[in-house]
């Protein structure tokens, strides 16, 4: 038997304990971590081969709070220790299904449009890109604004956007459509590989993917604002947040 240190539950990997499963079991999950060669979420400790420990990163008490706390909405919690990117945390609700020994659920597997998490990364494009913003604010916010001919919607009628700083607060899709309009396809593109976008799958982590460009400002106002032409995982927005916490600096979880 492989002792195998891991918490596993309908939360994903969760109860502390050996599992006396067949390494064949284990082996897709944990993949050269057995083996003495794994890396990221998983620290292996004991070089020998024949008999691996493999330590998880979650803290359960943070775990039972991130459950608690989805309470009967449905969706994922994603909670990232910001300094390291270890997970410390993660719940979905409804529960995954448990596939072998893998973290299952909607937080490290499925795709989905990722909306306004994105307009961190818009931001950024625009800041490096020397967008100048007195010609975009204020920006009074009617909840919406025509783009090639069809409504564009934002989520409610914010009124008066004074700044940037402020767009960002609210969480303003007009503003940050005319941000992404005014900074470019280029520029908005190229700055979403810095969070991971686009990039090979590093073992069981998946990244953030791209939709092929798309010619049209509507297509780069939904891109703008994580709309259509991007999907994410919610542990891959929670590596945004978490670039952001430790001051720029985006970690591997």
């Amino acid at each position: 038997m492989i002792p195998f240190f891991c918490f596993y539950s309908m939360f994903g990997l969760q109860r502390i304990g050996d599992v006396s499963s067949p390494p064949e079991l284990l082996q897709p999950a944990l993949g050269d971590a057995l083996t003495g060669e794994g890396h990221g979420l998983l620290a292996t400790m004991a070089p020998d081969a024949r008999r691996q420990t493999v330590v998880l990163t979650i803290d359960e008490e943070l775990e039972l709070l991130a459950d608690a706390a989805l309470g009967k909405y449905e969706g994922s919690l994603v909670c990232l220790d910001p300094d390291t990117g270890e997970i410390l945390a993660h719940a979905v609700h409804p529960p995954a299904a448990p596939r072998g020994v893998a973290i299952g659920g909607a937080a490290v597997p499925g795709h989905f449009e990722p909306g306004s998490v994105i307009k961190i990364s818009t931001y950024l494009a625009a800041i490096d890109a020397g967008v100048p913003l007195a010609e975009i604010f204020p920006l009074s916010c009617g909840g919406s604004m025509t783009i090639e001919g069809k409504q564009f919607f934002d989520w409610t009628t914010h009124g008066n956007v004074p700044d940037l700083d402020h767009a960002l607060a609210v969480s303003c899709n007009l503003a940050f459509a005319r941000l992404g309009l005014r900074t470019g396809a280029d520029a908005i593109r190229s700055t979403l590989p810095r969070f991971g976008f686009d990039r090979p799958q590093d073992g069981i982590l998946e990244l953030g993917r791209l939709a092929p460009a798309s010619a049209g400002e509507r297509s780069l106002a939904n891109l703008s604002v994580g709309l259509e032409e991007i999907s994410a995982t919610p542990l891959q927005l929670a590596v945004m947040a978490q670039a952001v916490a430790s001051g720029g600096i985006a970690r591997r979880p």
